[in-house]
């Protein structure tokens, strides 16, 4: 059971930019949607590294959604990307006391999780569902 002040951020490459995007990811669409209806009182935010291309906050079916806008980038905008993903997740960390974080669709966990392995709840990682071998990891705080 889940304390009521929970919150889940989902760490995904890519998330629809509206409602009517059907074609992002729409496995991870209906996973979503479920874990919002199983669980109403879980706080969901989805942080969307590269796509939709544009930097913005909104509503998705009432789960908010911040879409970091890295358009697959590489180089020094890369860089400055994960360092914005880093500063969002130092604030998410600070003000929600009990925090689960997943990143899905990544070969690997960013390195940048490594910092709030003492923060978190736990973390959950599941890579590329064509890539994977076995369920996943989850990754325990030291």
């Amino acid at each position: 059971m889940l304390a009521k002040q929970s919150s889940l951020i989902l760490l995904t490459p890519g998330f629809p930019e509206n409602e009517t995007d059907s074609t992002c990811l729409p496995w991870f669409q209906c996973f979503v949607r479920q874990l919002k209806d199983s669980y109403p009182d879980l706080k969901i935010i989805v942080v969307s590294l590269q796509y939709p291309f544009q930097k913005k906050e909104y509503q998705w079916e009432g789960i908010r959604v911040n879409a970091m806008g890295g358009r697959n980038s590489s180089g020094i905008a890369k860089r400055l990307l994960r360092y914005k993903v880093h500063q969002q997740l130092k604030d998410y960390v600070k003000r929600n006391p009990s925090l689960v974080l997943s990143v899905f669709g990544m070969e690997k966990p960013p390195g940048l999780l490594k910092e709030y392995r003492q923060s978190i709840s736990f973390l959950i990682f599941a890579g590329l569902p064509d890539r994977m071998q076995g369920p996943g990891t989850l990754f325990l705080p030291n």
